[in-house]
């Protein structure tokens, strides 16, 4: 038996989970974001969990071919920081800045019960998971 709601991605960040519905619900597909919940009141939840984008089985191909092949926006080239930063790896453009250590982060959290945010300026992609640094950083 088939079931009736399936999850054809997973994200890290709301916005971009909340971006991938409007553009199904644009093309007339009904989807819905599964654990945001979790995310929205800890943020620090975001690392260990992930947010489900669920559509109905029979609108799953559909609906993957969208996201895979989104129509392409007028400003694709930058963002309101600067360019459009790749993955090195994978050539992904699914690529977070890391501002703080997430090892010390959670060290500190296991060891003094307390988080330290310690300065990092590591880049992170979502899609393949490898950090790196920019050679100009």
């Amino acid at each position: 038996m088939e079931p009736d709601i399936v999850t054809i991605w997973t994200y890290h960040d709301y916005v971009k989970a909340e971006m991938a519905k409007i553009q199904l619900e644009a093309a007339e597909i009904p989807c819905f974001i599964s654990g945001d919940n979790a995310i929205a009141t800890n943020w620090y939840y975001s690392i260990f969990s992930e947010i489900e984008l669920c559509v109905k089985f029979c609108d799953a191909q559909k609906a993957i071919e969208i996201l895979k092949n989104p129509e392409p926006l007028e400003d694709v080239e930058s963002d309101e920081h600067g360019p459009i930063e790749l993955c090195p790896y994978c050539g992904g453009e699914d690529v977070e800045l890391q501002k703080i250590s997430r090892t010390v982060f959670f060290l500190s959290v296991l060891i003094l019960r307390m988080p330290l945010p310690f300065p990092s300026k590591k880049h992170r992609c979502l899609n393949c998971y490898r950090t790196w640094r920019l050679k100009s950083e």
